[in-house]
């Protein structure tokens, strides 16, 4: 069964969290012509877009990720707000079919399955258990349960400032194979495909997470990553290096 595994969004060039310096190279070190989601996604397979939420998506700039992207390489848009937070949208008309047509294609592997979620838990909060219920397709997105912060930050990055650790993500390891084993032995053939996004974003933890989970799920790691990122990182020494791979 394909599974996915990345990060919510891959470019995060400013601010305290971003991520030049640790997983892309500082601007005045990039080669000539270096693309950031190239480089992505030669480490990983799928990526969640954040942008898709504050905008409708442009065919010429989905055009353009697919060319610079592997033919496998998959994309998880997030919906338009206006079809979810209607108050937060600057497009506070009603939903047309225009609006509807937009995003059609986009929407359909999700129509039948709640995305799971890892995030701080308030009373109001939805219970879940990662099991997927009876979807056909498994979404799960890792906030980081950085309670502290969660509500009261100084900047909307910080709710995500959270390094998960390799026994934190152990159990959702097992979570997911948990699913995969049940759906193939009770339902066979209904589960058809599985995708991890990490946003704990700030600063690539997001890529850190990411890469730690790979071999907890059997995902081989077949591109090194910077030395940059293991050094601040360095539990991921031994899972992101490789010998006789080239840093491209």
């Amino acid at each position: 069964m394909p599974l996915g595994i990345g990060t919510s969004g891959w470019n995060y060039p400013a601010g305290k969290g971003t991520w030049n310096g640790l997983f892309y190279p500082l601007p005045e070190d990039r080669p000539r012509g270096f693309d950031e989601l190239r480089f992505y996604s030669e480490r990983f397979n799928t990526v969640e877009v954040n942008s898709t939420f504050y905008g409708q998506p442009r065919a010429n700039a989905t055009l353009a990720w697919a060319t610079r992207t592997p033919p496998d390489f998959e994309f998880a848009v997030k919906l338009f707000q206006k079809f979810t937070h209607p108050n937060l949208s600057f497009d506070r008309g009603p939903v047309t079919q225009a609006d509807v047509d937009a995003f059609r294609g986009g929407i359909d592997p999700l129509a039948a399955a709640w995305v799971q979620i890892d995030e701080p838990k308030f009373s109001s909060s939805v219970r879940q258990d990662l099991t997927g219920g009876n979807a056909d397709f498994y979404y799960l997105r890792l906030h980081g349960p950085n309670a502290a912060q969660w509500w009261d930050h100084a900047e909307a990055e910080d709710r995500y400032n959270y390094v998960y650790s390799k026994e934190e993500l152990e159990p959702i390891a097992a979570a997911v194979r948990d699913v995969m084993a049940l759906v193939r032995t009770r339902q066979p053939g209904a589960l058809k495909k599985a995708d991890l996004f990490l946003n704990n974003r700030l600063s690539a933890q997001a890529v850190a997470n990411a890469v730690t989970l790979k071999p907890l799920l059997d995902e081989p790691v077949t591109a090194r990553f910077p030395p940059e990122l293991i050094d601040r990182f360095p539990d991921l020494a031994g899972i992101a290096t490789l010998p006789r791979a080239r840093l491209l």
